[in-house]
């Protein structure tokens, strides 16, 4: 068993590197955006549980910020994918 993922392992990681050179700086540049807005969202969140006057529009603003990093992470991923989808064919 451990063998058979460890070579499906070897073969994703050798499909990745055959991704192109723009999908490779989009998936990049995208993932450190979607991280500093996962960031934003997380310190605006303990910042207001830690704050002594708590504001619920504020924590739903951090809520919604974080749910979206997630959002843009998962649209950088398919659209760089996709991307070097189409510039191979």
């Amino acid at each position: 068993m451990y063998l058979d993922f460890s070579k499906r392992l070897e073969n994703f990681f050798a499909k990745c590197n055959k991704i192109n050179k723009d999908s490779k700086i989009l998936i990049k540049y995208g993932s450190i955006i979607a991280s500093i807005i996962f960031l934003a969202g997380t310190a605006v969140f303990i910042y207001n549980r830690m704050d002594i006057g708590f504001d619920f529009q504020i924590e739903v603003t951090a809520i919604s910020l974080i749910k979206s990093s997630f959002f843009i992470l998962a649209e950088v991923i398919i659209g760089g994918l996709t991307f070097d989808y189409m510039q191979e064919g």
